[in-house]
């Protein structure tokens, strides 16, 4: 029973470790927006400023936007937007595109680098999940916390190994010391 509840420990620590090296990938990962960018994906978190033009996404839900689709008249168009001097998400339709440029609205003229792209899909609740786990109080519960469960794990075992292998050597000597005496012992008599 104890080997089965090691394998499943081990299982849990693997998990745990790539969990963990995600969630790390996707912190450092930030643009110079602030939201997580890994080639040509941006993750966003749906929130009521992109909930209204968009389609097929919930409150909470992680949106995949593909930066490198090219844009065309009638599309779903999600971009970088200056609000109380930080950066947010908005998404609009696209009425027409110029030159590079992209016109929402009738008349906004979105700047190329200021347009993350369409939709490429998007996941159930992760959005949330990324957003928490991307402040630092979510990092400390979610990385920081199972990292130093496994770790404080790992320093019991090795003290539970170091004591069994020092109690092992320690019977080992005491037996050879009777099989010495044995000996002599056999020769006295």
């Amino acid at each position: 029973m104890e080997k089965v509840l090691r394998r499943i420990w081990g299982i849990v620590e693997v998990v745990i470790l790539i969990y963990v090296v995600l969630i790390t990938i996707l912190f450092l990962s930030k643009n110079k927006y602030g939201f997580t960018q890994i080639g040509k994906y941006t993750f966003i978190n749906v929130d009521n400023t992109i909930l209204k033009n968009s389609s097929g996404v919930k409150l909470g839900d992680l949106l995949v936007a593909n930066n490198k689709k090219e844009l065309s008249k009638g599309d779903t168009v999600y971009y970088y937007y200056v609000k109380n001097e930080k950066y947010t998400v908005r998404s609009d339709i696209v009425t027409d595109v110029e030159s590079g440029r992209c016109v929402v609205n009738k008349s906004d003229v979105l700047d190329a680098d200021r347009v993350i792209g369409k939709k490429s899909f998007s996941l159930m609740i992760l959005g949330a999940f990324l957003n928490v786990s991307e402040s630092k109080s979510g990092f400390l519960i979610f990385v920081f916390l199972p990292i130093l469960i496994v770790f404080i794990y790992q320093v019991y075992e090795f003290i539970v190994f170091s004591n069994e292998s020092k109690n092992i050597n320690t019977s080992n000597k005491k037996e050879d010391k009777n099989d010495k005496f044995k000996f002599v012992d056999d020769e006295i008599i």
